[in-house]
């Protein structure tokens, strides 16, 4: 009897626009955060492999120039 009186009161407040937009906002935020995620991750390993491709090369070249 407590806990339905503890939730009840959420559905006696008039619902206001700005509550509604929220709601509607929320269901589709997963997708767009997935995908940047994505994106991020691509953008990050490209740069990494980069650099790890320069490094590899400057020690080559860093070996052949003193032996």
């Amino acid at each position: 009897m407590d806990s339905e009186n503890i939730i009840q009161p959420e559905n006696n407040f008039p619902e206001d626009p700005h509550h509604k937009q929220i709601k509607n906002v929320i269901p589709e935020y997963p997708e767009k955060r997935s995908n940047s995620n994505f994106r991020n991750n691509f953008i990050f390993f490209l740069i990494s492999g980069f650099t790890l491709v320069n490094l590899i090369i400057f020690v080559y070249t860093a070996l052949k120039k003193f032996t």
